[in-house]
């Protein structure tokens, strides 16, 4: 078959996949082990400074070779420490407060970063200290999802903005969740499409609301039948 029919054919598949949301990252290395892939995106994002993403691929490859990898774990550790912003002397800065209301418990996160600042369902919590600018605010709930108020909100200098979280709003899935979605990916990238499902399906379990888990199942699912 002509090799360049075959890549134009998965190029066309590719761009499918990313109309409904899919990562495909990895499209065209099926002639490699998953585990080897996995470990690509790893390495990748830790060059790149993505830490999120370099621990949702390392927890994926926990999961697929059953072990762990101190040389990774010790990069990553590296990465997040690398990763935190300095501390801002609150004397020097120009900061602002946020009122946090929220309708599930747990820990607010401001930009990303944890403020130590727990919440109660239902509660109203002020954090101060806040660096001016544009602000986002979300909570960290117990079951490990995270809830984001539906925009950031704009801090100024010795003023208090208001921010509301609802559990309705989208959220985050865990990060075994997003684990069995990586592989689940890099299984249907490789036509193992037994796997693929299995590892979705493993995905939707722990977080039914995840939307891509459930998009790619579907597409799977499809291609099977095709086939």
């Amino acid at each position: 078959m002509n090799k360049e029919l075959i890549r134009t054919g998965l190029a066309g598949l590719a761009a499918l996949l990313v109309s409904y949301g899919v990562c495909v990252s990895v499209w065209g290395q099926d002639d490699l082990r998953v585990a080897d892939i996995l470990m690509e995106k790893i390495n990748d994002a830790l060059s790149q400074g993505d830490c999120p993403r370099a621990k949702r691929a390392y927890n994926a490859w926990k999961t697929l070779a059953e072990r762990t990898d101190s040389s990774i774990e010790r990069r990553m550790e590296a990465c997040g420490t690398a990763e935190r912003k300095p501390t801002v002397s609150v004397a020097s800065a120009v900061v602002g407060s946020i009122t946090v209301t929220s309708d599930i418990a747990g820990i607010i996160m401001i930009d990303g970063e944890t403020t130590g600042t727990r919440i109660k369902a239902g509660g109203t919590v002020t954090v101060s200290n806040v660096p001016t600018g544009s602000t986002e605010v979300a909570v960290k709930g117990d079951d490990g999802k995270l809830v984001k108020a539906p925009q950031k909100v704009m801090v100024t200098q010795g003023q208090t903005v208001s921010a509301t979280v609802k559990a309705s709003m989208q959220t985050d899935p865990p990060d075994d969740a997003k684990a069995f979605y990586d592989k689940g990916v890099v299984y249907s990238d490789k036509k193992d499409y037994d796997r693929a499902i299995a590892d979705c399906e493993a995905a939707l379990r722990i977080d039914p609301n995840y939307a891509k888990a459930r998009n790619l199942l579907e597409i799977i699912r499809d291609a099977r039948w095709k086939r």
